[in-house]
């Protein structure tokens, strides 16, 4: 490696720069007197530091983690592609030399067809013949045999270097992924990574309150089911009893969504709703309600007009248990004799109803 010329400030010497055999000459022997000599007299190379790269320095003192492969080609192919390894064994490929007897030759390759320990044993396989890894969350490409740790001043090991000029690497960065009119025609690719959990440990979802309550509820589910224990005695903070009692104003929507990730019963919001103070849920005009609609209006200091509504709507001769409201509604009998605590007293309610001869018309 040549030696990095620095600069020297003796007209002597200088015009020497522009010759092509600069080296040759000062290896020369000359006169005794000459400052180029050699004999008895320093070599001119130690004026040049013979160690240093005239690129500069590419390594450093310190061991630091290997940073990867990413930008905008490496970010979009490990954000758009399904897989976490590439460059080695197509998947329809290991999948049917793994099981032939799953998958023949006129038969197509399917991960959904795998057991987990199938599922297993193939993942394994690509892995271990693949040349690179993806990371989808972090968007990232490393080389299957990254060395984690590197001294270069790049950022990059050794591996991710060479995989930087690795002829495959390149080809599949420059095949088309999909875009806004091939989108449908692609099918739907599940990632098995807990990218959720990832970011809720990252700190995503810190500012989104009604989704980690949720998220504590159902490992409050959870941890009961594990042990067998009733899900009774379940807490609910206040946030998720305002959140619940918004959704229930549609029974029906309200109990899908409550058997899909829990919540407390409707009888339950109607049960909190009627003991807080600041709510009308009576809609019967009592002392009361007037009660509390003036406490109401005086904490607002209202002084405009007030405007009163009646329900004129004709209903059908019929009995109907209403959950929103916790009783059979369609008799003329009053709402404590006709409310249900439980299901199971329904039917000697409406039994009641038509030996009373109680049916609204």
């Amino acid at each position: 490696m040549p030696p990095t010329r620095q600069k020297l400030n003796d007209p002597r010497i200088a015009r020497f720069r522009s010759l092509k055999n600069f080296d040759k000459i000062i290896d020369e022997k000359t006169s005794k007197n000459c400052i180029l000599g050699t004999d008895k007299q320093q070599s001119l190379y130690l004026f040049f530091d013979q160690n240093q790269d005239s690129e500069g320095e590419t390594e450093s003192h310190e061991c630091l983690p290997c940073i990867g492969l990413f930008g905008d080609s490496y970010t979009n192919y490990a954000t758009s592609t399904p897989s976490s390894y590439g460059g080695g064994e197509r998947p329809e490929v290991a999948g049917k030399r793994l099981f032939p007897e799953k998958f023949p030759q006129d038969i197509p390759f399917s991960r959904k067809k795998l057991n987990k320990d199938q599922i297993q044993e193939f993942n394994t396989t690509l892995q271990a013949t693949s040349l690179w890894k993806i990371d989808q969350f972090e968007g990232v490409i490393r080389s299957a045999k990254c060395t984690i740790m590197t001294t270069n001043l790049s950022g990059l090991c050794g591996e991710c270097i060479d995989l930087k000029k690795n002829n495959r690497l390149k080809d599949a960065l420059k095949s088309r992924r999909a875009t806004p009119s091939t989108t449908k025609f692609i099918p739907k690719f599940y990632f098995n990574t807990r990218l959720i959990a990832q970011m809720g440990m990252n700190g995503a979802f810190n500012g989104e309150k009604t989704f980690t309550e949720l998220a504590s509820l159902m490992l409050q589910i959870k941890t009961k089911e594990k042990a067998g224990i009733s899900m009774k005695g379940l807490r609910y903070s206040e946030h998720l009893t305002h959140f619940f009692s918004l959704l229930s104003e549609s029974s029906h929507e309200y109990e899908v969504f409550r058997k899909e990730l829990g919540g407390m019963s409707i009888q339950r919001i109607r049960q909190i709703c009627a003991s807080n103070t600041e709510l009308i849920t009576d809609p019967n005009l009592v002392l009361d309600n007037v009660t509390k609609f003036a406490c109401i209006a005086k904490e607002l200091k209202w002084e405009g007009p007030i405007l009163l509504m009646t329900d004129c709507t004709k209903i059908r001769s019929k009995l109907v248990y209403s959950q929103e409201l916790g009783y059979i509604t369609g008799s003329t009998l009053p709402s404590s004799k006709v409310s249900v605590s439980d299901i199971n007293d329904i039917h000697e309610k409406i039994r009641n109803i038509y030996e009373n001869d109680a049916l609204a018309t």
